[in-house]
């Protein structure tokens, strides 16, 4: 393919390689692998393009930084799968954000999105969400809050907020 990854193409991160480089070389819709059983460091920024993050072991993987998602479009999804990190994840647009796996050192903010959809996470802080349309939470944990606000689609009707097998601290 040249330099020109395919659309749906799998980035692999190893070691002392850098996941913002990979998250700027992804098209909507890849995969990026995180393939070192260890620490990353670095914040990872993520503007207008839905991806998919994801270790091989979520046991020895973590990375040492916050995420940032901004412009995720409707229709775009982001995924956060099988790895630990330190600091904040910060979503918004109007697309779903799906994390499985996934221990959140600090705080989950989310903004404007059509579905957030938390399995087997755990957020060491609080949970905020503004003005999303559905929450579906399943076997997770929150140690702080979980701050639903301004929270009504388009048509003015209220967030469908389900918790299932879940605690709230």
């Amino acid at each position: 393919l040249g330099g020109i990854m395919a659309h749906g193409a799998t980035h692999n991160v190893g070691a002392n390689q850098s996941i913002q480089t990979a998250i700027n070389g992804a098209a909507n819709g890849d995969t990026i692998v995180l393939t070192y059983p260890g620490q990353y460091v670095g914040n990872v920024t993520i503007a207008g393009k839905g991806v998919t993050i994801r270790s091989l072991n979520q046991a020895l993987t973590s990375v040492l930084g916050n995420f940032s998602v901004s412009g995720l479009t409707a229709g775009q999804e982001m995924n956060f799968q099988s790895f630990n990190f330190s600091g904040d994840l910060n979503c918004s647009g109007s697309g779903i954000l799906r994390i499985k796996d996934v221990q959140i050192g600090n705080s989950l903010n989310c903004s404007g999105l059509a579905k957030i959809v938390l399995q087997d996470v755990e957020i060491m802080n609080t949970l905020t969400a503004n003005q999303v349309t559905d929450c579906y939470i399943r076997r997770s944990t929150i140690t702080e809050t979980a701050n639903l606000e301004g929270n009504q689609d388009a048509n003015g009707n209220a967030t469908r907020l389900v918790v299932l097998q879940s605690t709230i601290k």
